[in-house]
This record gives C-alpha cells, structure tokens and sequence, in this order.
C-alpha cells in the first residue's frame, strides 16, 4: 500500500461540508499546503473560512485568531492519514472575536484570549492539553464557551479565569481531567461529564475556585469533588479515592464508591494506553441525569476514544493501483474512509 499527501482529499471533504473557503497550512517541506504557518492563513482568510492545519513533525507557531474562524487540526493522537498529530504552544484569542472554533490540535501551553474581553460562542474540542486548557484572568462579557471532548495531561490548572462582569454560559463536558478549574464563578454554566482523575483538587484547592455552576454526571477518581466550591447544584456524580474518603456530597450523588474504570492507574498522569470506559457492573454505568454513563463517555457530547476528530474523514485503506504513470498522466487511487469513531 502506498501512501499519498491527503490534503486534497480533506479540502475536498471540508469544503462539501461547510460550503466555505478552505486554506490548507503544512509546515513541512514539500507539504503541499497554501501556507507554511497558521498566522499566514488567518490573514487571507475571511470570517466563517475554515483552516485545516496538517500533522507535521514540527510544532507550528503560535497562532492568534483575529475573526470568526474553524482551526482543524488532524486530531488528539496520530490519526491514520497521517504520521503526526497537529502541535503547536498557544492559540490566542483576539477580543472582539466571536464564532471561533478550534479542535484536534496538540497544544503544549493553552488557548487564552488575549485582551479578556467581549469573546462568544467559541468551541474548543477534541484536543490535547499537556498542560493547561483554556486560560486568562479578568473576563469581561465573554459567553457561550463549549470545552468539550480535550484530554489534559499534566497536573495544572484545566480552565482557570474569572468573571470580571457580564461572563456567562460556559459549558465544560466530556473531559479528562488531570488537573482542576479555578476561578470560575459564571453564571448559568454547566460541569459535566467529565472525568477528574489523579489531580488532588478538582476545583482548585481550599479557596472557593467554582461557585454558582451545576455539576453533574461526572467522575472524580483520586480527585477532590467539592473543596473549592460553592453554591454550586451537584447531580449525580461519583466520587472515588484510593487512599482517602471523601466528604459526602449526598442526594443522587454516588459517594466514594469506585466507579471501575477499565484501566486507569491510581496516580500520575494521563497515557494512551488508559482506558477510561466504566465496566457494564460499575455503578457509573447509566447513571447520568440522563440515562447514560458518568464521565467521560456520557451524554450527548460523546468522546471519540481513538482521538479523531468528528466531521473529518479518517482514511482506513488506501492503494495506488498504478504502480508506474506517464508524465501528465493520472495517479488511480482506492481509497476506504469512515467518519470518527
């Protein structure tokens, strides 16, 4: 089987799709994209464009979004049309900038929004934090922020701003969670879905870190469920530690009860090999507010454990039945694909 550059066949499927201008960024020699660095695409791009950056061997720089624009990355781990995943440090977030979407990327430092203020209706899914996720103090008028389907490795603070007036409407779901969320006070958000694992606090320590939010259908595992909060409305979480017993959070809350994760150590941080499904016999099986499992699986926003990103195709097989062409002659390709698993 040989193997061919796939950025034709992704803008070919983008486009289809989203019925919008698609530039291509591959810092790779020869890569075959539009530009070379992320920054370069968003200055030619037009608002509601979408920016498709392929995987590559090197960390692409930092990119700061300045309009409404969709950053695709080629997914959380190697996906199968390509050799590397997608890294870069830092994607910022320019004030005034609404409409932003930004998913299967590996970031080294954050996304962050860069003069904290007047930022809305942005999604951050389906990317790897290896170390923070979503970051700035002293919001100002920043909602409708949807973190969802990200992996975090490494014991450090997972979203940590704060409300300096008019922030609302957060919703942070189906996460893995090495770390914690801290000052987080917006109102009308919602915790849920998500899986705290071996980060000690799950809200930022013994100061109130989390206040006002509703918390519900999560799984905290070595992960403190409630130190850091308050005023908050918490639903059907389960609450688990391997060395120490939690304070009950009652109600329809599944106290210190272990949630049987398929293979997940009991320390450190995060690896591809764990496997973060509950067992059909776990007491977190279908016990969500709505009929689903806690954690990371649940719900409606479901987590694709093989890191690929949903509305790109993922290429299974494929053969190049022509082992020899003429110049100027066409290449005949066989090619497999399925959506996300």
């Amino acid at each position: 089987m040989k193997k061919i550059n796939l950025l034709l066949l992704l803008l070919t499927f983008i486009t289809t799709q989203n019925f919008a201008t698609v530039l291509t960024v591959n810092n790779s020699p020869a890569g075959g994209g539009q530009y070379a660095q992320i920054n370069a695409a968003i200055s030619a791009a037009s608002p509601g464009d979408t920016i498709y950056v392929n995987g590559s061997s090197a960390v692409y720089l930092d990119a700061t979004i300045t309009k409404s624009l969709t950053l695709l990355g080629s997914g959380t781990f190697s996906p199968k049309q390509s050799t590397f995943p997608t890294s870069i440090s830092t994607v910022n977030i320019n004030s005034g900038v609404s409409n932003v979407t930004i998913k299967g990327f590996n970031i080294g430092s954050s996304v962050s929004v860069s003069g904290n203020s007047n930022v809305s209706f942005v999604t951050i899914s389906d990317n790897f934090f290896s170390n923070n996720c979503f970051t700035y103090a002293q919001l100002t008028n920043v909602h409708d922020i949807v973190i969802t389907n990200n992996i975090q490795s490494g014991n450090s603070y997972f979203c940590n701003v704060f409300n300096n007036g008019g922030c609302y409407n957060f919703l942070i779901s189906n996460n893995l969670i090495n770390g914690y969320i801290e000052n987080f006070n917006f109102p009308s958000s919602t915790i849920q879905n998500n899986t705290f694992f071996n980060g000690g606090n799950a809200f930022g320590g013994s100061t109130v870190a989390v206040t006002g939010c509703v918390i519900k259908n999560n799984i905290f595992y070595n992960s403190h469920p409630s130190n850091g909060t308050s005023s908050c409305i918490f639903l059907n979480n389960i609450t688990y530690s391997t060395s120490v017993t939690y304070p009950s959070l009652g109600g329809s809350n599944i106290d210190n009860t272990n949630p049987q994760l398929t293979n997940v150590a009991s320390s450190g941080g995060y690896s591809p090999t764990y496997n973060f499904t509950v067992a059909p016999t776990s007491p977190a099986h279908l016990a969500g507010t709505d009929g689903t499992d806690l954690g990371y699986y649940g719900g409606i926003l479901r987590a694709s454990a093989y890191g690929e990103v949903y509305n790109l195709p993922v290429i299974r097989e494929m053969d190049v039945t022509n082992t020899s062409v003429i110049q100027g002659g066409a290449i005949n390709v066989k090619v497999r694909s399925t959506k996300a698993r």
